[in-house]
């Protein structure tokens, strides 16, 4: 502290007239040592919902599934313009899964794979929010693979869920069911079916919710967020 005391000026000697503060200006120089800025290892993970719901058209003519194409390349083209490593896993999810791709390293070419990927899939099934964070438990990366451990030996992980958060036909949406069959309301309903995802949810991660269309359920989606994690 002794230092940094040292190397205050003052810009003036006395107070402003007139004047409420009892202290003057002053510029404060800090110093610290050179260190290399930590560039950590990413791993992105998308868990994207093609349900049938999600082909429901908003008032722009594009459907839910469209718009979230359109989020996943938008994210995808940011973090290639980044100085750092990102690898991209991406699955979608309905009451099955479909897998686009599992750490890949982001690259332009990366990038173009995945948008030919995307153009094939369309709206199927229901919506199984659970499976969808069960399988984020499966992918999860630890230790950078050796061509990038310059970056550092570790991965930070997060997870972006994409969905109109409208589970139908699963375990998820009877749970939901028993709540409303004794009286609950909309929102009591919505907390059981969170309470019920949550129990799956990756743990020592972010992860973020995006919801998506104009019938979204966001009471799943906000007592989500709440939870922890």
């Amino acid at each position: 502290m002794t230092s940094i005391l040292q190397k205050i000026s003052l810009l003036q000697c006395k107070k402003e007239t007139p004047a409420q503060s009892p202290f003057n200006f002053a510029n404060l120089f800090l110093k610290s040592p050179k260190g290399e800025i930590a560039n950590l290892v990413w791993h992105l993970i998308l868990s994207v919902d093609f349900s049938g719901s999600m082909g429901a058209t908003s008032s722009d003519g594009l459907s839910s599934l469209e718009h979230a194409k359109n989020v996943i390349l938008n994210i995808l083209r940011f973090v290639d313009r980044l100085d750092v490593t990102v690898y991209i896993t991406i699955r979608m999810f309905d009451n099955d899964g479909l897998v686009i791709c599992e750490k890949l390293c982001v690259d332009a070419a990366a990038i173009q794979t995945i948008q030919d990927e995307l153009k094939n899939v369309f709206p199927r099934g229901s919506t199984n929010i659970k499976s969808a964070v069960e399988y984020v438990n499966t992918v999860l990366m630890e230790h950078a693979p050796a061509d990038v451990q310059r970056r550092g030996p570790h991965v930070r992980n997060t997870h972006i869920l994409l969905t109109d958060g409208c589970p139908y036909g699963d375990e998820t949406f009877r749970v939901g069911e028993r709540v409303r069959a004794n009286g609950g309301s909309p929102h009591a309903i919505a907390v059981a079916m969170a309470n019920y995802i949550h129990t799956s949810m990756p743990t020592g991660i972010e992860n973020y919710f995006i919801g998506l269309g104009a019938q979204v359920n966001s009471m799943l989606l906000n007592h989500l967020v709440s939870l922890p994690g």
